[in-house]
């Protein structure tokens, strides 16, 4: 009994930090919640390092960012890269199909 109560606390506890991730604003907010754990886990860590060592848990929370921001790049490429090239793909036809900012066309002096 006690090893099925446990598995069910773990499963609601992931289900409720899916749901936490889906309910975000943006996509960077989701990203940003998706890794999160790695920041809450380099927090624990670098605390209880820092009891023994200043520049240790210096190094452990640099390690920590580092991973952080290695979960973000992964996420990025994997939910919203394909979004992103579509986006950057459609601004540069619009930008070639319309002219330049300072280019004007006077339409009486061309119709003389």
């Amino acid at each position: 009994m006690s090893k099925h109560f446990t598995f069910s606390l773990f499963g609601l506890a992931f289900i409720v930090f899916f749901v936490w991730i889906i309910v975000a604003g943006s996509p960077l907010e989701r990203i940003n919640r998706g890794c999160s754990p790695i920041v809450w886990g380099g927090k624990v860590a670098s605390s209880v390092t820092d009891i023994f060592s200043d520049s240790a848990a210096q190094k452990v929370w640099h390690g920590t960012a580092y991973t952080f921001q290695g979960c973000r790049f992964a996420a990025f490429k994997t939910f919203y890269q394909s979004e992103y090239q579509r986006l950057q793909a459609e601004r540069a036809r619009e930008a070639a199909n319309t002219r330049p900012a300072g280019h004007k066309v006077d339409v009486e002096a061309s119709a003389k």
